[in-house]
């Protein structure tokens, strides 16, 4: 507990500066968030009409323990509703093959068997081999800081990292286990989540469709941002305050100390500052590496006024040439047989579209505004074109958009204009082995001795269960600041 109350104002009300202000209420702080935005939750938000709810961009509770951790941690209640899917993923291909993959162990051996014996082994072993290392990264680097050299280059953690693996690709990985391709293509398009191809990227994210097998995709009921509700809630009841619609504009410093903030011509003072946004220090951070950004998605939003019992919750279409049309987009190109995820929450949630409808989010991976595309209107239709042709291809059905109300859709472009995402990355920066752990950016600000950052730009990384475990240490490391 620290003496006397120190104020913090938090710069950003996405994930990361929310549970931090969580956390640091919790111990004592005073704590004042500004977001430029009209709502709090950055890109984990939501938006209605004509009756549909759309989740804009994340709706996986990947690592669900990592959720219920913040509300134990700090003894306070959950008050969500939880609900689980019968499925994890129902997968289609463009060859025409569908199957589905459950935490079901029987339902799970079922469909491997379907595909093949000798597969269905490999996917198991697999498995096990994937959960004994994440409990290893678990441990020793998902929970750890490594603010300085010492706590990472140590005898140790070196140990550690050669169990691991890391030099190792997520293809060459799941290629030892498994033959199939449809199986090995599911498996690397969940690796994907981090923003990074599972082609060249280090096999250590293989650990993402690993832990999805093991511990389930457990659904918010009224979609993840009731996740970003609860803790605005929480929040407001333990006294901190909430400003959206105010962008700070300007850090007030004098020598190596941040003295407050700028909203306007309002200067506001505090004791510690926690940036939740890619401004500032962290932006210059990332541009001097924009050749090893993440890449960025283009989301279509649905509201069809018809019931889809083709779909679950969350779906997966793997393209044709798979390998081919995933590395084009890290090249800077569109994908000419793309893969998408289908995420239909109105299969198991009636609030999120009218009785009788279907609210569909499709996220196609694109490249990030560092590439040579102009995000107009000639690029948008082509891109709805070829999701609806994906759509119909899914739904074995004819002329969708007679059954369309809702239609809305997102670029890169809105990443960065209205999120702040620089150069449109929808997952930050990427994970290439020398932008992880020690070598991603630090809590701790190197111009200013009481500025701190958080999100997913920070150690560990992207998606919001590694972001919850960036606030919980941020705010280990604002303890430290003080004591």
């Amino acid at each position: 507990m620290i003496e006397a109350q120190k104020k913090v104002i938090i710069v950003g009300a996405g994930i990361g500066g929310l549970a931090s202000a969580l956390r640091l209420l919790s111990k004592g702080y005073e704590v004042v968030i500004y977001e430029k935005n009209e709502r709090v939750g950055g890109v984990v938000n939501q938006f209605y009409q004509d009756g549909y709810t759309f989740d804009l961009t994340a709706s996986l509770s990947l690592i669900p323990q990592n959720f219920s951790q913040l509300f134990d941690d700090l003894n306070l209640k959950n008050e969500l509703e939880m609900l689980s899917p019968k499925l994890l993923y129902r997968v289609f291909s463009a060859k025409g093959e569908k199957l589905d993959f459950s935490t079901n162990l029987i339902q799970l051996t079922q469909t491997l068997e379907s595909i093949s014996k000798k597969d269905s082994i490999g996917y198991l072993n697999l498995m096990t081999d994937i959960y004994q290392k994440y409990q290893l990264i678990e441990e020793n680097f998902l929970t750890q800081s490594f603010e300085k050299k010492k706590e990472f280059f140590n005898l140790e953690n070196m140990k550690n990292i050669f169990k691991i693996h890391p030099l190792q690709t997520t293809e060459d990985y799941v290629s030892q286990f498994i033959e199939s391709e449809i199986l090995q293509n599911y498996l690397y398009f969940q690796a994907m989540y981090i923003g990074s191809s599972p082609f060249d990227s280090s096999s250590t994210y293989s650990l993402l469709p690993g832990v999805t097998q093991l511990y389930g995709l457990p659904y918010f009921k009224g979609g993840m941002y009731a996740f970003v509700q609860r803790l605005e809630s929480l929040i407001l009841k333990l006294g901190g305050k909430i400003y959206c619609s105010q962008e700070v504009t300007e850090l007030v410093t004098e020598g190596k100390h941040v003295k407050g903030v700028k909203i306007g011509e309002k200067l506001d003072k505090a004791d510690l500052f926690l940036v939740n946004c890619n401004g500032f220090e962290l932006k210059d951070k990332l541009l001097e590496n924009k050749d090893k950004l993440s890449c960025s998605a283009f989301i279509l939003y649905l509201g069809i006024k018809k019931e889809l019992p083709q779909l679950n919750v969350h779906n997966i279409y793997i393209g044709d040439e798979f390998k081919k049309n995933i590395e084009t987009v890290f090249k800077g190109n569109l994908p000419d047989k793309p893969s998408v995820y289908i995420y239909c929450p109105s299969r198991l949630d009636s609030s999120m579209a009218p009785k009788g409808c279907e609210s569909l989010n499709i996220m196609m991976r694109v490249p990030n505004l560092t590439s040579h595309i102009s995000w107009n209107d000639e690029i948008v239709i082509l891109l709805k074109q070829k999701i609806y042709h994906i759509l119909e291809e899914v739904l074995n059905c004819e002329n969708l958009q007679q059954w369309i109300e809702v239609e809305q859709f997102l670029t890169p472009k809105d990443l960065e204009e209205k999120f702040g995402e620089v150069k449109g990355c929808a997952f930050g920066l990427g994970h290439h082995l020398l932008q992880t752990n020690y070598f991603r950016p630090h809590y701790r600000s190197e111009k200013y001795d009481n500025l701190f950052f958080v999100g997913a730009s920070n150690h560990p990384g992207t998606g919001i269960s590694l972001v919850l475990n960036s606030a919980k240490l941020v705010v280990e490391e604002i303890d430290k600041h003080i004591l």
